[in-house]
């Protein structure tokens, strides 16, 4: 059995896309056991791949933060040299199809608060789940915002539920803490 320090430099280098080729003559072992590893160390080589794009999504600022903060900086840019410019001169024509195209990754990277619902009643709660399912289906929302609505959604249910479960209400609020 080769030893831990082996099979650490095995996960390292498949988690960088090293072939078995490589790893193996790397590492003095044999492509059987780069397979029989690869099966048992499956876990621990898609963790060092994420942690692989981690560092290289902070390296390249790809951090969504950072991505609208860099957007949002470039427009003002753009604003600003847009603004200094007279619009009957050719170059300005690229800088409003710069300051369009900014606008909407800008946009494209909004995501619009999930509020809480107001009206816990079982007709208040279905309207919100039909406006959703219809701003889901038409673009307005984004997966990601419909599926945070739609999670508000099923805790309140939920907590419905869990109140209409109990005989006495107040013995919820009071474990609620």
């Amino acid at each position: 059995m080769k030893d831990t320090e082996t099979k650490a430099k095995f996960i390292e280098l498949r988690a960088l896309g090293q072939s078995y080729g490589k790893i193996a003559e790397a590492l003095h072992i044999s492509k059987s056991t780069c397979t029989a590893w690869e099966q048992e160390l499956q876990q621990e080589i898609a963790g060092r791949e994420r942690e692989h794009l981690q560092e290289l999504y902070s390296l390249y600022n790809m951090h969504k933060a950072n991505r609208i903060q860099q957007l949002g900086e470039t427009l003002k840019g753009i604003d600003t040299a847009l603004a200094a410019k007279d619009l009957s001169e050719l170059p300005a024509d690229k800088l409003l199809e710069l300051k369009l195209k900014y606008e909407r990754a800008l946009n494209a990277e909004y995501v619009q608060p999930v509020t809480p619902l107001e009206d816990n009643s079982l007709e208040a709660i279905l309207l919100q789940f039909k406006t959703t399912l219809e701003k889901s289906q038409s673009g307005e929302y984004t997966p990601a915002q419909t599926k945070a609505q739609v999670t508000v959604i099923k805790e309140t249910l939920e907590t419905m539920r869990a109140i209409d479960n109990r005989d006495n209400p107040f013995e919820f609020i009071s474990a609620l803490g």
